[in-house]
């Protein structure tokens, strides 16, 4: 088959969920023989195309890396039907809403996977939303009014796509919710990881070369650091626990970095480290070198797929409970802590951080629950199966 995947970013641009999922899903298809074209944002170094075996990857220049805007759909809209003509492709795959304005023609089906909804992770989000004051809600309508403006186009596009595949549960109800009429085509796909890429735990050599303290407990957060992360939910509760021996490393960037620093040094925390962002060829090194991953996030992840990506390298998880995390974060694996509560938190820090000596005995046995759970062959059957479903109706 020939597939099409539309996508604001990949892992050439910023480290995150989605990017990994759709060049990990452009790699599987392209093992499986299928020729596969990506559409994207521009190169942050300014590359026009680049080749991989089977995969054509475009950038698309007048965007920004990484970024919707104003310029990117109509110009990836464009692209779209340029590249159609001349390839015949048999499938149209966007993932999140790069193909929010795209109205596909009779012969190309278009598959999405919204990864959530647009609300999903934002305050915006219904049960997040009515708990914010009047002023409160003004100054979150205004920053995210893009998204609201794009609202009438969320729904076409729903309503425009052949098939609907939803990352978790929680997702498959939430788009349910937000439009009744798409039940017949929408279906549960839960994402993979490729544990093959992921090097077997091996916490002692991954401190070595990150240069960390051989025996020190290490906590550990991976976040674009913005105010939906949680990030200082996570650092209050850091403090809250500070007569505990532990370093807490929190890799990132993001507008409120500047304030998680700031925060860190008002509490006191000269545990807390703020290594910026991070490499990808690193981040392997840090889940393995972590003996607990916290995922504070206080939106509702439509998967959370870093979740995964930490137990793989053998690394427990201490999540808020939102979204699709207890789908993932089972009590075998890690703990839950209630979504934006600070003392909930620091109870089960000071509850968990003595015994994580033990657990790093079991990093064979988490490496084990996301190859039998999350396989990354199980989800690309699965998609190759909807690609079939869809591509019949042409």
């Amino acid at each position: 088959m020939k597939i099409c995947l539309i996508t604001r970013s990949l892992p050439v641009h910023r480290s995150g969920g989605m990017e990994t999922i759709t060049w990990d899903l452009a790699c599987g298809l392209s093992r499986g023989g299928h020729g596969v074209h990506i559409l994207t944002t521009a190169h942050p170094k300014g590359r026009d195309f680049e080749k991989f075996e089977n995969i054509s990857v475009h950038y698309l220049s007048g965007t920004k890396p990484s970024q919707y805007t104003p310029f990117f759909f109509p110009l990836l809209n464009k692209a779209i039907r340029r590249l159609h003509e001349e390839e015949d492709f048999d499938i149209l795959h966007s993932q999140g809403f790069a193909g929010l304005t795209f109205k596909p023609p009779a012969n190309l089906p278009m598959i999405i996977s919204p990864h959530g909804t647009l609300f999903s992770e934002t305050p915006l989000y219904r049960k997040q939303f009515g708990k914010y004051s009047f002023v409160e809600k003004a100054r979150m309508v205004w920053r995210h009014r893009w998204r609201l403006a794009m609202y009438p186009f969320y729904q076409r596009y729903l309503k425009r796509a052949s098939l609907i595949l939803a990352d978790s549960r929680f997702s498959y109800d939430e788009l349910r919710r937000d439009r009744s009429d798409i039940g017949d085509k929408l279906r549960f796909l839960p994402l993979g990881v490729d544990v093959a890429r992921i090097p077997q735990p091996e916490r002692f050599l991954a401190r070595q070369r990150l240069g960390l303290p051989p025996e020190k407990i290490i906590l550990f957060t991976l976040s674009r650091l913005e105010e939906m992360k949680g990030v200082d939910v996570a650092l209050q509760a850091a403090a809250a626990a500070r007569e505990k021996d532990f370093e807490y490393i929190i890799g990132g960037e993001g507008r409120w970095r500047g304030r998680l620093e700031k925060m860190a040094q008002t509490l006191g925390l000269k545990q807390v480290f703020f290594p910026g962002r991070i490499p990808g060829d690193k981040i392997h090194d840090y889940l393995a070198a972590a003996d607990l991953f916290i995922y504070p996030e206080l939106g509702q992840p439509a998967f959370g797929l870093v979740s995964i990506e930490s137990l793989a390298h053998g690394t427990p998880v201490l999540a808020s409970a939102a979204g699709a995390t207890p789908e993932i974060v089972k009590p075998e694996v890690g703990w839950l802590f209630k979504r934006g509560d600070t003392t909930h938190l620091a109870e089960q820090l000071r509850s968990i951080l003595p015994h994580l000596p033990e657990w790093r005995k079991r990093a064979d046995y988490l490496r084990r629950y996301v190859e039998q759970n999350f396989p990354l062959e199980r989800y690309l059957e699965q998609t190759i199966q909807t690609y079939r479903e869809a591509a019949a109706s042409r």
